[in-house]
């Protein structure tokens, strides 16, 4: 990953946020949410070919139990990052309902494994 590249991109964001007026929110506000979108990008970028290898690993001998685990673990992170944007841009209350939505995804997503798990312990208790 090009963390120097990533600084910089942050610091050149919070020097230019710094040097403008209070009163310029909306300007502040779509500096912020552009650096975090170039940052958010640049981290994909990194990451995806190293996902795209653990996924062939593993789809060569697990099932489709562990594709809920990464899917789950994307939600968190989209959720998370939209989350701390928006308490960054003084909104609390979306934050909120943004995190609430995530976990309801995360359950949703992960409820045929909890059946299968209830359907097998079903069986070892008959």
């Amino acid at each position: 990953m090009d963390v120097i590249k990533i600084a910089l991109i942050i610091l050149i964001a919070v020097i230019t946020v710094s040097c403008l007026p209070v009163w310029e929110k909306s300007i502040i506000s779509a500096i912020s949410i552009s650096a975090s979108l170039i940052v958010l990008w640049f981290v994909i970028n990194t990451v995806s070919p190293i996902v795209n290898e653990i996924k062939m690993v593993f789809n060569s001998w697990v099932s489709t139990d562990l594709s809920v685990v990464f899917k789950a673990m994307g939600i968190s992170l989209v959720t998370q990052f939209v989350a701390d944007v928006a308490i960054d841009n003084g909104n609390k209350t979306l934050a909120n309902q943004m995190i609430f939505a995530g976990k309801i995804a995360i359950v949703v997503l992960a409820m045929p494994v909890y059946l299968q798990v209830l359907e097998i312990l079903g069986q070892i208790v008959k």
